[in-house]
């Protein structure tokens, strides 16, 4: 079965704001259309991950493991950090291209920008900022879940999304909804 995701821009961006503000995915108000498709394949879980973004760069923790999962828009890829500070490359090849549906490190992100984590799963979405995608992470591999890199805004589900630059994510772990912020 494929992936079917909501994806808003413009029009969702404050509510993303607010969201992110509330803790990430704790307001079930927060539906745009209940009627809209989702990602239906995904074990989405009610717990809520710990999220912060400084200075162009996104955290997320996986409170399951202790793990903090950090964007770098400067090294193109995505980092692990265990509870002791050490780090390793977790996804992204480390220079700016787009290379996808391919193992972690095969990867290629261009500016990743907002990361946020699938509650008690491993399950990991990420705003690629250059490559104007959404990019989903599992432990198998990357593949693009919306947008065509086309940078222009068109509100769609998957591939018919189109960004100009997204930078933040944000989950509604209720209706199975990623907000984009563009």
């Amino acid at each position: 079965n494929p992936l079917v995701i909501p994806v808003y821009s413009f029009k969702m961006l404050m509510l993303m704001l607010k969201l992110i503000l509330l803790a990430v995915g704790c307001a079930a108000s927060t539906a745009a259309d209940g009627d809209s498709p989702v990602v239906k394949d995904l074990p989405w879980s009610s717990v809520i991950t710990t999220t912060y973004d400084v200075q162009g760069q996104a955290v997320v923790f996986d409170d399951a493991t202790n793990y903090a999962y950090v964007t770098s828009a400067e090294k193109h890829n995505v980092l692990e950090i265990d509870n002791e500070g050490n780090w390793k490359v977790f996804a992204g090849c480390s220079r700016a291209d787009y290379v996808d549906d391919c193992p972690l490190q095969a990867a290629c992100f261009s500016s990743p920008a907002g990361i946020r984590k699938l509650p008690s799963q491993q399950i990991w979405f990420v705003a690629d900022y250059g490559n104007a995608r959404v990019r989903l992470i599992t432990t198998k591999g990357v593949t693009t879940l919306a947008g065509n890199g086309n940078k222009v805004h068109t509100d769609g589900y998957g591939t018919a999304a189109s960004f100009i630059g997204p930078f933040a994510l944000a989950l509604d772990t209720v209706n199975r909804a990623v907000f984009v912020g563009d």
